[in-house]
Parts: structure tokens; C-alpha cells; sequence
């Protein structure tokens, strides 16, 4: 399909389009819109131009364009379909071309903490971590029983990923977190504790 560039300059005003162009990196079509005489331009994704123009404005922020095949060569319009950020994260974990922890789905009857974990969790599709994972992880640690290789093995993820939710860098609406120098102190008490 081509673009109407009567459409695009009605979303983007006036402007020179140039392209399709494919990628050497990832093999997808792109634009680049040049305005004011060549000196403002910006690269567009083709779904996206094409997309728009169908329905006639700028996509928002939070949305996205996706392949309803997955085939990121085929563009024609009957192909591609508007989802939003989440949405879109969702179905790029449920077609396995994502390695995010499962999301979790909202449902009606949902309430207390587990309403507020999804809400986390769909802030962050790819939050790793429950809100009782978190509490868990750090009762483990600074009740010396596990320490952070045990608890990366354990959660499938990194000792990185375990340190930044133990001091607060990543989980920091949960409360109990541990200072950089406490943390310190711990592990180096429960390797001593776990290794007699």
C-alpha cells in the first residue's frame, strides 16, 4: 500500500516524505518527514505513517502499531492494528518473543494486594517480581537464610536483578528496602551463617 500524501500532511502539516527505506539493522520500513525547508526532519516507522493515515491522526503516546501475523514485512493495512503499550507487551510475551515474567490479568473480583500488584504489574509488564516475591526476598536476606546467588537461582534471574530489589533501586513502593552499606553488612554475615 502507499501512502496519501494528502493524509499525511493533513496529521503532520506540510512536510516532504521520503522513503520507504529498509533498514540494514532490522529489516523494517521507515520514512523520514522533513519540514520547514529540510531544516527539522524525523524518521517514522511506514506501519505507523500507513496506520495513521487510515485512521486519520497522530498516534498518543501510549499506543503502538502491531502485525497481527508477527511479520514485520507484511504492511498491508489489513495487517496492522492499534495496541497500546501493555497490550502490545502482552502479546509479545504470549507469542514467546518476549522472555518477560508472566502478566498478570485483571480481573473483576480483584481486590487488596493482589489489585495493588497488578497495578505494578501493569506499570511494568516486565516487572520480574510480585509484591510477594519482593517481601520474600528481602525477609530471606536479612533474615540470613538465603543469600543473593540462592535467591537469583531460585527466581531465575540475575544477582544484579536481586540486589537492585533488596536496596530499593528497582521495587521501591514496597517498603523495606535496605541501604547500600546494610546490604553489605548482610552479605557478608549470611555467607558466613550459610557457609558453617
Amino acid at each position: 500500500m502507499s501512502l496519501d500524501l494528502i493524509k499525511v500532511f493533513a496529521i503532520y502539516g506540510e512536510c516532504k516524505v521520503y522513503g520507504p527505506y529498509t533498514s540494514k539493522k532490522d529489516g523494517r520500513k521507515r520514512c523520514v518527514l522533513t519540514f520547514d525547508h529540510c531544516k527539522r526532519k524525523t524518521t517514522v516507522s511506514y506501519p505507523k505513517l500507513l496506520l495513521e493515515t487510515s485512521v486519520g491522526r497522530k498516534l498518543v503516546k501510549d499506543e503502538t502499531v502491531d502485525h497481527i501475523d508477527a511479520d514485520h514485512t507484511n504492511n498491508a493495512i489489513e495487517n496492522l492494528q492499534i495496541l497500546t503499550r501493555v497490550e502490545n507487551a502482552s502479546k509479545a510475551h504470549t507469542d514467546g518473543k518476549c522472555s518477560a515474567a508472566p502478566l498478570v490479568t485483571y480481573l473483576n473480583s480483584i481486590d487488596g494486594k493482589a489489585a495493588r500488584s497488578a497495578r505494578m504489574k501493569a506499570k511494568n509488564p516486565f516487572a520480574v517480581f510480585t509484591e510477594s516475591d519482593v517481601v520474600v526476598i528481602r525477609t530471606s536476606f536479612k533474615n540470613k537464610t538465603k543469600t543473593v546467588p540462592q535467591l537469583a537461582l531460585e527466581y531465575n534471574v540475575g544477582e544484579r536483578t536481586i540486589y537492585n530489589c533488596l536496596t530499593g533501586s528497582s521495587y521501591d513502593y514496597h517498603p523495606g528496602a535496605i541501604s547500600k552499606s546494610e546490604f553489605k553488612r548482610l552479605n557478608k554475615e549470611s555467607k558466613h551463617a550459610l557457609s558453617k
